[in-house]
């Protein structure tokens, strides 16, 4: 299978995202887009990006994802690590939590959480169910099984980490 290798290749209704190493997409390439059409309705909240300092040499990186599910209550964004539990960003933020989330015009230092099993699950079949056009792409594009099946899902989140993001509550000035 060809891997989309640039810009001019990729299907822009789809959404699609991926690893940076194989990502069409430069962090300012990203920020370009995210900024741009940060008014323009549904794809406000589509991708995000997060900032993350390497493991061992601290140095701050920046990694683009698909927002899976948003809540505009709480300002939660989750999303998934498509190449599974070895990519460099999840073994960064297991080490060192994130430095920065930009989604939209939004920017924020986040306070995160690895979801459940469950929880993961219930993300991905309501992605499923809200977005199939976009999912048949993911998986055609990336390789993937056909994740219409409840099992296959399962199957799925088992393999790859889902993630959270909020905004950090900011501390309380000091009285007196």
């Amino acid at each position: 299978m060809r891997r989309i290798r640039s810009v001019d290749r990729l299907d822009q209704s789809s959404g699609f995202v991926g690893r940076q190493a194989v990502s069409p997409f430069s962090s300012s390439d990203y920020r370009c887009r995210c900024t741009a059409r940060a008014g323009a309705g549904s794809w406000a909240h589509t991708f995000l990006l997060v900032d993350h300092a390497g493991r061992k040499t601290s140095q701050r990186h920046s990694t683009a994802a698909m927002v899976l599910s948003y809540d505009p209550e709480t300002q939660e964004a989750v999303i998934c690590s498509v190449w599974g539990q070895d990519t460099d960003w999840i073994r960064n933020i297991r080490v060192r939590p994130a430095l920065q989330v930009q989604i939209g015009r939004e920017s924020f230092a986040p306070e995160q959480r690895f979801l459940s099993a469950d929880e993961s699950f219930a993300v991905a079949v309501e992605f499923r169910r809200r977005h199939p056009g976009r999912l048949r792409v993911l998986t055609q594009v990336l390789g993937w099984d056909d994740l219409r099946s409840d099992t296959a899902v399962r199957d799925f989140v088992r393999t790859r980490p889902f993630v959270a993001f909020r905004p950090a509550p900011r501390p309380e000035p000091p009285v007196g």
